[in-house]
């Protein structure tokens, strides 16, 4: 066993499950502006309840993998990552991840996050693409994953409405055998 690698630890991070105690604070996030808009297309603040909620129905989802995100030398959770909508017969799945406290943003946790996401989803669970979406006003974003290695494929105009304005949502993608190259 000594040959193989660590399995979602990082340098900085380490990614584990979500446990009843991160409800809190999953839930204070979701009304910090910069962490929803960021994360999802459609804003709604939500409740311990509703995280917990969510939370269960994502444990027992055959297609999704749920992490909260934790520093290596910390218990407390500063983050969650998915890997969602797994088609295991297409062996495809999407990305997605966020830093919900904001002293833990712009310290280069969420590309760590994304490499273990990615080794997981081609490693272990021996996936062949993963896709993510991102919109183009979260700029941070779009320049962690093409360092990465993920390709802009797409794009979808005018999606987000924010603030009366319109933004762009971008499709990108990563294949197996590219990261395997650049990783």
């Amino acid at each position: 066993m000594s040959g193989l690698r660590r399995l979602l630890i990082g340098e900085r991070v380490r990614l584990t499950a979500v446990e009843p105690a991160d409800h809190a604070a999953i839930a204070d996030w979701s009304s910090d502006g910069d962490y929803i808009r960021n994360l999802r297309t459609g804003a709604a603040s939500e409740s311990v309840e509703q995280v917990a909620a969510f939370a269960e129905r994502e444990a027992a989802d055959t297609t999704r993998f749920g992490f909260a995100i934790r520093l290596v030398d910390a218990p407390g959770i500063i983050g969650i990552a998915t890997i969602k909508d797994i088609e295991w017969s297409n062996r495809t799945g999407w990305l997605a991840l966020g830093i919900g406290s904001p002293e833990h943003r712009d310290r280069g946790l969420g590309s760590e996050t994304v490499r273990l996401l990615v080794e997981f989803a081609f490693g272990e669970l021996n996936l062949h693409r993963l896709g993510l979406t991102v919109a183009t006003y979260n700029q941070r974003a779009v320049t962690v994953y093409e360092r990465i290695g993920f390709v802009r494929e797409g794009v979808v105009r005018e999606a987000i409405e924010r603030d009366g304005n319109r933004h762009d949502l971008l499709i990108y993608g990563l294949l197996s055998a590219n990261w395997t190259r650049a990783g």
